[in-house]
């Protein structure tokens, strides 16, 4: 049976609606029953479904309560579900067991979906209520529909304004279909799309049903649309056309970059192409073409941290570090202190791999291994420039470090990035490639470790107190996190109804200060008892300033958890 009559006629029976205002409920396509009801004015939506749970002896669910909001867990369902079921049914899961799963309902009289995620998920179900506007809210949060019906590709209106700058006349006589106008325009609507919403890398991804199409936004890859298998190589053709890539070489990876004009935003373009089981993932890297120097106050470094980090780089002869995983926000760092430094009176001097921004007043240096321009020898050729301030991408082995610690040695300036989990670490590091103690504690001025997370969305800030699975999952005690009250994002149209909204660094500091250059030199502490030293002059973990960050509302406790349990130096 409907499970809308279902619903309607107990509505009637038990006498929680007037049966006039029933009427032509069931006609109407505005939604479910309850939601009808109180668009229209006949019912208080939210006190009848109160009643309602309370008759039929299930939880009712305020989904936009901050304490609610820390019950639900539903990336624990991973794709157990398929989000058009949720959707067509305006079902949302809460949260699962080994006994169970907690799956809330517009609708608690559709039996049919129930059983279908019964046994999708192999267990029983515990059926919740909730309004269905706030349903689909935690839907489009959680299991995004698609934003743009790129699957009607002839009728994709020319409205993504994007310009390729510089592009030039292509003509591929058996590729002629990959140039066509709505090809081209599905491409440029990817494009406008993301640079919107803000994405920092769109990924092109053929499945066997058709083309992912995703981007990362704040660090998290979001789904956006899934393009028609049939378009799949014209796609994928139209981008590596622009990238100016081999078109008819699909099975080696490529590179490519190219340069575009979206929404009064100059973008490079640099873009990779990896051959996969079922066709070519693409993946495109957006980067504004030219960066400001922007205080680092504006990344989230504190006024004190500031200046120590500004101390470090106005030192001569040294060098400075920036340490972290890939997507950290290094290179970001690193081109800010260039810009810092900058004073149109230094020959400054990069070598990376690749080229990410182009600096004004910098000359910059491609790596190109096959040429046999590697950074140890770019690196070489550098010093014979006279350059006053030298960056290297990154030191990756014992040949580049041993020339950049010299380089600084000998009267450089050097920049460069180390893949270390902390900031301690790149000493152990640099002793593994070989550089001694004593040309450590000689040269390195400074070590900044980071991290990128998600922060707060300011519009939607709420106070809520953590759960008791949240203070045992965090241990709030072991890190001195007792608080009856902490911070989320609550979601709202800002941000998309994700209660995130940019990203905030989490920056730690290790100054190589004369004490600790000295315990380097002699080579007799060990590395705990430097650590010990550094702490005492105000040096603090990473973990130490993630919780900073929580406990100052700038972020929550989800997006710290991973560098929280990790090895920490004894005092």
């Amino acid at each position: 049976m409907d499970p809308r009559l279902n619903l309607i006629t107990f509505l009637q029976e038990s006498g929680l609606v007037d049966k006039t205002a029933l009427s032509d409920v069931m006609k109407s396509r505005e939604g479910e029953p309850l939601h009808v009801l109180g668009l229209r004015d006949e019912i208080d939506e939210v006190s009848t479904i109160r009643k309602l749970a309370e008759k039929l002896g299930i939880k009712y669910l305020d989904l936009t309560n901050p304490s609610v909001n820390g019950l639900m867990h539903p990336e624990l369902f991973g794709n157990k579900i398929d989000k058009d079921l949720l959707w067509a049914n305006n079902a949302f899961p809460i949260s699962e067991d080994e006994d169970y799963a907690v799956i809330v309902f517009a609708n608690p009289f559709n039996i049919e979906a129930q059983k279908a995620i019964e046994f999708l998920l192999a267990k029983p179900v515990k059926v919740a209520i909730a309004e269905e506007h706030k349903i689909k809210d935690k839907l489009a949060q959680y299991y995004p529909s698609d934003k743009l019906s790129y699957d009607a590709i002839t009728a994709v209106e020319n409205k993504a304004h994007v310009e390729i700058v510089g592009e030039t006349e292509i003509r591929v006589a058996d590729h002629a279909d990959a140039e066509s106008p709505p090809i081209v325009r599905l491409a440029n609507m990817i494009i406008s799309d993301a640079v919107i919403s803000g994405a920092s890398d769109i990924h092109i991804e053929p499945i066997e049903t058709g083309v992912e199409v995703r981007f990362r936004i704040d660090g998290k890859m979001s789904h956006v649309v899934e393009v028609p298998k049939r378009l799949q190589s014209y796609l994928t053709s139209r981008f590596k056309l622009l990238a100016k890539m081999d078109i008819a070489e699909h099975r080696k990876p490529q590179d490519g970059r190219f340069r575009v004009r979206a929404h009064e935003k100059l973008i490079d373009m640099r873009v990779s192409c990896l051959p996969t089981a079922f066709g070519e993932t693409v993946v495109l890297r957006l980067l504004q073409q030219h960066l400001e120097y922007r205080s680092f106050s504006e990344f989230g470094v504190t006024a004190h941290l500031e200046q120590k980090i500004l101390q470090a780089l106005e030192s001569e002869c040294k060098m400075f570090l920036v340490t972290g995983p890939t997507g950290s926000g290094k290179t970001t760092t690193l081109y800010n202190a260039l810009h810092y430094l900058n004073d149109r009176t230094s020959n400054i001097v990069t070598v990376e791999d690749p080229i990410e921004y182009r600096l004004s007043g910098v000359n910059q240096v491609q790596v190109n291994e096959t040429a046999g321009v590697t950074f140890a020898a770019t690196l070489r050729s550098i010093l014979r420039q006279d350059p006053d301030v030298i960056m290297v991408g990154e030191i990756r082995d014992k040949e580049t470090a041993e020339i950049a610690v010299e380089a600084s040695l000998t009267g450089h300036k050097v920049l460069s990035t180390l893949h270390t989990n902390d900031a301690p670490s790149a000493i152990t590091r640099l002793k593994h490639l070989h550089v001694s103690p004593y040309s450590i504690g000689s040269s390195v001025s400074g070590i900044l470790a980071q991290r990128l997370v998600r922060r707060i969305c300011p519009d939607c800030v709420v106070e809520y107190e953590p759960t008791r699975k949240e203070r045992l999952k965090m241990l709030c005690d072991q890190f001195e996190l007792v608080s009856d009250k902490l911070t989320m994002g609550a979601g709202c149209k800002s941000c998309n109804n994700i209660g995130y909204k940019g990203r905030q660094g989490i920056y730690s500091f290790f100054e190589i200060d004369s004490t600790i250059s000295d315990m380097l030199i002699k080579d007799e502490a060990s590395l705990g008892e430097i650590v010990s030293h550094a702490k005492k002059n105000g040096f603090k973990e990473i973990h130490e300033v993630a919780l900073d960050l929580v406990k100052d509302g700038l972020t929550t406790i989800d997006e710290v958890t991973p560098y929280l349990f990790v090895k920490h130096y004894a005092e």
